[in-house]
């Protein structure tokens, strides 16, 4: 398609500057495929789940269960894995059942893809009282990075249709920028947004205090979300092992166990690169048309990002002494455990990273099938 009306308004304002706007990645179907409708942009598709698995992310557990090889147990909550003698091969991982029970459950290999925080916690909590499981290096949980978003907001006169299809439809690169060029710095892709988060919308006008048929007639005109979008730059996060993810030692949760702590601070380079191009997002929302803009405070050099694009925590490397996994996301401290998520990322560039976690899981299945020639598994698939 074309792509949603607000996108297009930016993107005519962004060419007018001379960038270079570009359909943005979304892994969604356009027309029937393998069995799966095209999207019908209902609009939830930040932030939820597909209900006709017409979204990308959704659609590879669904091919999965299909082959009759995958069980979900879902509901469930991993708490340990348990190792041989040699504590170099996971045997089991023990596991918490809907109703509470302790369960457990084996196999020759285990991938770990809780995202980067749980997948790190759940090595800590595997050796309670001890530097964690996989944790020769000290690294695992240090490293961790967010994305340094930096939300460009304007307001416009007219509906932008936020909630009508697709989030996202349309970027730029321009602000990623060349390393060593004081004129460009390192900042990150750009993605043209609008208050696309319905639900997240109506929260406001409640927490305003409106309620009844106020709170319906704010729901249906949204006076603000309706009229804004949104320029989110994806500013690549420093690796630092000051930033980590730990076990809280006060803190449990409902089961009894450490919740994660996060200790961040926002590194010069990131908030250098904010700075620069924080005035070219309000001139973009201004050559579009916008009578208001303004850059959201938020990730100023204080709190930990909100950005869902958690990576690091496991660094990649070739060396044991200074990574946590090895260029096939294999820890290299146990014979059977790999990772499948974003936390291998050394670095976190200036990109959404689904589709390079995608990628590299499908690398690694591709080692774990056949380590000789790993590639062969990705030959076959295409």
């Amino acid at each position: 398609g074309l792509g949603m009306y607000g996108s297009l308004r930016v993107k005519s304002g962004a060419e007018s500057l001379g960038y270079h706007p570009f359909p943005y990645p979304g892994a969604v179907t356009s027309q029937p495929y393998e069995g799966r409708p095209p999207c019908n942009d209902c609009g939830f598709c930040s932030g939820y789940g597909c209900p006709i698995n017409a979204k990308g992310s959704v659609a590879l557990l669904r091919d999965a269960l299909l082959t009759g090889n995958v069980q979900v147990r879902y509901n469930t909550i991993a708490t340990r894995l348990t190792t041989d003698a040699s504590g170099r091969r996971v045997t089991a991982i023990e596991y918490l059942d809907p109703a509470g029970n302790p369960a457990s459950v084996s196999g020759d290999r285990v991938l770990l893809a809780a995202s980067p925080i749980e997948s790190a916690r759940l090595l800590f909590l595997s050796d309670l009282g001890g530097p964690g499981l996989g944790n020769s290096s000290g690294l695992v949980g240090r490293n961790v990075m967010f994305h340094h978003q930096t939300l460009g907001v304007g307001i416009y006169r007219q509906d932008l249709h936020g909630e009508r299809g697709k989030s996202v439809t349309t970027g730029i690169s321009d602000f990623r920028g060349v390393p060593n060029d004081p004129q460009r710095p390192l900042g990150g892709i750009v993605e043209f947004g609008t208050n696309s988060e319905k639900i997240a919308d109506v929260q406001q006008y409640m927490d305003l205090g409106f309620t009844g048929a106020t709170l319906k007639s704010y729901m249906r005109s949204s006076p603000f979300g309706r009229h804004i979008s949104v320029l989110i730059m994806q500013g690549e996060d420093a690796p630092q092992l000051d930033n980590r993810m730990d076990l809280d030692p006060a803190v449990k949760d409902i089961n009894g166990l450490p919740v994660p702590r996060i200790t961040y601070k926002a590194h010069p380079f990131e908030l250098a690169a904010r700075e620069f191009y924080s005035p070219k997002l309000i001139e973009l929302h201004g050559a579009s048309g916008a009578q208001f803009a303004f850059v959201s405070p938020v990730n100023d050099g204080g709190p930990t990002p909100a950005s869902r694009h958690v990576l690091g925590t496991l660094r990649m490397g070739t060396d044991p002494r200074t990574s946590v996994t090895d260029a096939f996301c294999k820890l290299h401290d146990l014979d059977n455990v790999w990772s499948a998520d974003g936390a291998p990322f050394p670095t976190g560039s200036g990109y959404n990273p689904t589709l390079t976690i995608q990628a590299m899981a499908l690398r690694t299945a591709g080692a774990i099938v056949d380590p000789q020639r790993p590639e062969s598994v990705i030959e076959r698939d295409v």
